[in-house]
């Protein structure tokens, strides 16, 4: 979650940094506490239990808040309650909540009409949901610092893909088919579920979920970084920011991709458009102005979305 301050003070971040305030510079808080065990044990605890644990207490950061005028919410567990808690202690604060889930945003139509009614407004990177659903459009954004603080995994592939299903298997194993034939090898990295009983194709399952940096550190140690949208989706996601950054290629289905400022033919090959993918695998990739780059930066992020939401009657 993020906020502005009139105060000059340190703050701690998500992503582990410390950013001074000054002003209405914008804050990214960290909302760790324990919260993320106390959740996994009330989900399981839950199905046993003939009563409902409370939510996690949020102590430590409710009271940062205080500093605040704006508050951008980022996490889902538990938002209606905390969203009433701190209207009631904190009335004149504005709560923002910032969509990072397309489809998650898409199938909770009814709590943004609730959170609406409550006066929370929405960010949203995906430019058609945010006109569809009235919400408000800023891009996508990462942490320099921490991708240039992870290491590179030691496991090599030419491409690769990590992430959940939701419906792209088959095109991640006809691209991976396509790459072959040009001795390309397409790593496909993809959780275990029930749903993909008989795979098709190479895939490497993945137990358990990794953290940001173990899925940062298996893109340094890979050419080409991978991108298939969801249906309906529009909005680009974090990997084509991420491989800009981490100067790798990318091969995506995100047609609107070419309207991005960090684009370029020789970097990006767009599935259903391109169609020359024998001379992208061989052109070098073109680097990119750190210029191009710098608004996707969190400390950057946070500034534009600060004077956004103080300077705008939104």
């Amino acid at each position: 979650m993020l906020g502005t301050s009139q105060n000059s003070k340190r703050w701690n971040s998500f992503f582990g940094e410390t950013r001074e305030l000054l002003d209405f510079n914008p804050v990214l808080f960290r909302y760790r506490d324990g919260f993320e065990t106390y959740t996994r044990l009330r989900k399981l605890l839950m199905t046993h239990l003939p009563f409902s644990l409370p939510a996690f207490d949020e102590s430590s950061w409710f009271k940062d808040i205080q500093h605040c005028d704006y508050l951008v919410l980022s996490f889902n567990n538990f938002f209606k309650s905390t969203v009433r808690k701190i209207q009631r202690r904190y009335p004149n604060l504005l709560v923002y909540y910032w969509c990072n889930d397309i489809g998650n945003t898409r199938r909770k139509y009814q709590f943004i009409i609730w959170a609406k009614k409550r006066g929370v407004k929405f960010l949203c990177f995906d430019p058609l949901l945010a006109k569809e659903l009235e919400l408000i459009y800023v891009n996508n954004f990462i942490s320099f610092l921490t991708l240039d603080g992870v290491l590179a995994n030691k496991i090599n592939s030419d491409a690769i893909f990590i992430g959940q299903d939701k419906g792209r298997l088959n095109i991640l194993v006809d691209l991976q088919k396509n790459l072959r034939q040009y001795n390309q090898n397409l790593l496909l990295m993809i959780p275990k579920t029930d749903q993909i009983a008989n795979p098709i194709g190479e895939i490497n399952f993945l137990d358990g979920l990794i953290t940001y940096e173990e899925y940062i550190s298996l893109f340094k140690n890979s050419k080409i970084i991978v991108d298939i949208l969801l249906d309906g989706q529009s909005g680009s996601t974090l990997r084509p920011i991420e491989a800009s950054y981490l100067n790798k290629k990318m091969i995506t289905n995100n047609h609107l991709i070419k309207n991005e400022d960090y684009y370029s033919p020789e970097n990006i090959f767009v599935l259903g458009v391109d169609q020359d993918l024998a001379s992208f695998l061989q052109a070098p990739f073109k680097k990119i102005e750190i210029d191009k780059l710098q608004k996707y930066d969190v400390h950057d992020w946070l500034t534009e979305v600060g004077k956004l939401v103080h300077h705008t009657d939104i």
